[in-house]
């Protein structure tokens, strides 16, 4: 990954971290969704959603936000470096079935297959704070009722209740309540034909969207508003009371496959939002700005800008220009600054090297790596639940990565798994993926050799969160 950013939040390039969070290896899938393409219909090995629309024909006058025909159903599930969809034609008389994959966030909308880009948009399901459906098991399904689209907002609601919908899909209202405050950046793959090119983005023979908006948003861990160390984190955890993530960030990333463009980098605009980035500064509404940064990664180019601390990030349209060819992403939202600055009800792993021996002082062998998923809280921080994690963060888990001796060709990452809100995990090098170091180098580190820890995760919205705890003697460069 190309990043203008300290090492400590590259953590590993992006398509190593792709793979090592359980990504695919050579296409802009998620790698987690092998259903049944664009046919619709059930097979008893996925989740079923279905409905029926109480009228397929939307809007009847150009004063209308949307107007057309519902012709299909699109679902939409992102994550970082990759969109799995699913499509389905919509009955004559207004019926709808999709498979989906459990345990992943799914926008559902609809969709008029003889419009062209955003005008292709009929509108999106909604229910109560859920701007994603969320399966909370592999198998089973939800009828979602009568389905009516209000032309006026381009919003799709259903006759089910909301409470009765959450019994459908399995969700607690405590799951309901925590991922309806995260999913509507979700939002953002409303476009079903981003490039304008008349067709649907959604390849139905192998279930992937070919166009990527990922946001890189990175944290910087502090304890009584002093930066973390290493130091902080031996044999002890930080500081539930007194550690807070202070925002320092977000890339917003565009990646589309090689074969669509030429183009390595281009320009970006906001259309509805003025930014301030690292890369150009101030960056005044619809103004269209070539500072960015290069962000490509196996078969695909990408580039974007980088939002300062202080800047709100873009909401509204996002225009993307890659040489001749321009990718529109429609109704982007994101978390406020507000809600960056006090990242209420998002996730972190908190760290701990163990020593091998209590007693010992300086230059201490480490038995294990412990660790703990923790959620902050408007007070504190809480630790998260295992049914949280299993649906909202991507892959195996969260990686951590140090520098060895702070030599930039030495360094190693370990898997923070996501199937236990706590663990231990053995410090062995089974346990890890090493470069430029070798198993027994490895097994006998010591603590003063860890320079830095970058540990980043990608949850299943399509955000990649990174955290920075630096080296004791801030010596790392």
């Amino acid at each position: 990954m190309n990043d203008h950013f300290p090492w400590q939040y590259i953590v590993v390039p992006f398509f190593a971290l792709m793979v090592a969070c359980g990504g695919s290896s050579g296409t802009a899938s998620s790698g987690g969704d092998s259903g049944t393409g664009g046919s619709g219909g059930t097979s008893g090995t996925a989740f079923t959603v279905s409905g029926t629309l109480s009228d397929t024909t939307v809007g009847t006058s150009l004063s209308k936000s949307v107007s057309g025909t519902a012709t299909h159903i699109m679902a939409v599930s992102p994550t970082v470096g990759g969109v799995s969809c699913k499509q389905a034609a919509v009955g004559s008389g207004g019926t709808f079935s999709l498979e989906l994959t459990g345990l992943n966030p799914w926008l559902l909308y609809f969709y008029d297959s003889s419009k062209i880009g955003s005008n292709m948009f009929m509108g999106r399901i909604f229910s109560s704070s859920w701007d994603a459906f969320t399966p909370a098991s592999t198998t089973g399904s939800a009828d979602l009722g009568t389905v009516t689209i209000d032309a006026d907002t381009g919003k799709a609601s259903s006759s089910s209740s909301h409470s009765d919908i959450m019994s459908a899909f399995g969700m607690t209202s405590a799951l309901s309540g925590f991922m309806g405050g995260l999913d509507d950046a979700i939002r953002r793959y409303s476009n079903p034909d981003t490039d304008g090119d008349g067709s649907a983005d959604c390849d139905t023979s192998s279930d992937t969207n070919k166009f990527v908006l990922d946001f890189h948003v990175r944290f910087d861990m502090k304890l009584n508003g002093t930066k973390a160390t290493i130091a902080n984190i031996i044999d002890s955890y930080l500081d539930d009371t007194t550690t807070t993530s202070s925002y320092n960030s977000t890339g917003i990333y565009v990646a589309y496959p090689t074969s669509f463009s030429s183009a390595t980098t281009g320009s970006v605009k906001f259309q509805d939002a003025a930014v301030t980035t690292s890369e150009g500064g101030s960056i005044a509404q619809n103004t269209a700005t070539s500072d960015v940064t290069q962000n490509s990664f196996s078969g695909y180019y990408g580039f974007g800008p980088n939002t300062t601390s202080t800047s709100e990030l873009p909401t509204g349209t996002i225009i993307f220009t890659a040489g001749s060819k321009t990718l529109t992403f429609s109704d982007v939202q994101a978390p406020s600054l507000a809600e960056l600055t006090a990242p209420t009800g998002r996730i972190f792993p908190f760290i701990k090297f163990v020593k091998s021996d209590s007693s010992c002082a300086t230059s201490c062998t480490i038995a294990s790596v412990d660790y703990k998923w923790m959620e902050k809280t408007a007070t504190g921080w809480t630790l998260a639940t295992t049914d949280e994690l299993a649906i909202l963060v991507a892959g195996d888990g969260a990686t951590i990565s140090i520098r060895v001796d702070n030599n930039s060709n030495t360094t190693f990452n370990i898997t923070i798994p996501k199937t236990s809100a706590s663990g231990s995990i053995t410090w062995t090098s089974s346990n890890a993926t090493l470069s430029g170091v070798t198993a027994s180098q490895f097994n006998a580190l010591t603590t003063t050799q860890l320079c830095h820890l970058g540990l980043s995760y990608d949850d299943k919205i399509g955000m990649r969160y990174f955290q920075n705890i630096d080296d004791a003697a801030g010596t790392c460069s």
